[in-house]
């Protein structure tokens, strides 16, 4: 099973089109790219952009929460 967050941040990494990916033991970060080429991204070139994306997951989520309340009570958010 592959991880939201990280499929998210694949094409930043490796270009848009990414084939496949997977997180090795070692916490290396290996994707094939859209020209089926392995490119190997270390934890600390990923890690930043996953940080990034979970905060602004977490953002989005909040707000979207924010909405449906002020929704319910028939306000505008």
């Amino acid at each position: 099973m592959k991880l939201q967050c990280v499929t998210n941040v694949i094409p930043q990494l490796a270009g848009e089109g990414a084939l496949d990916y997977d997180i090795k033991e070692d916490g290396l970060l290996v994707v094939i790219d859209a020209q089926g080429r392995k490119v190997c991204f270390t934890p600390a070139q990923f890690e930043p952009l996953l940080k990034e994306a979970r905060l602004a997951r977490a953002a989005a989520t909040a707000s979207a929460g924010t909405n449906e309340k002020a929704a319910k009570k028939g306000r505008r958010a």
